[in-house]
């Protein structure tokens, strides 16, 4: 966790970083349902990297919209987050 948190913080190159690591979209064919397709490129740190930028942008958008600190609106998205994770566990 260390060594992600130190690359993380050497490596804030913003949102086209992570364009490069993640690429998602939704393909639709004629007569069948959308499919959501998402590829994902890079090492596990530069992975990682584009994930917490992800999350940090949320965090940050969410604290703006709900009138509250990052610290507030972290403390509510990770729980958010626990409980989906939970939920999705639960149903595999």
């Amino acid at each position: 966790v260390q060594i992600l948190a130190e690359y993380i913080i050497k490596n804030e190159e913003g949102v086209n970083y992570m364009r490069d690591i993640i690429k998602a979209g939704i393909t639709e064919v004629r007569g069948k349902e959308p499919e959501f397709k998402i590829n994902i490129a890079g090492s596990e740190q530069e992975q990682s990297f584009a994930l917490a930028q992800i999350h940090y942008m949320k965090i940050e958008r969410l604290a703006m919209l709900n009138g509250k600190t990052f610290e507030q609106a972290k403390s509510d998205y990770l729980e958010a987050l626990s409980i989906i994770v939970g939920a999705i566990k639960d149903n595999n």
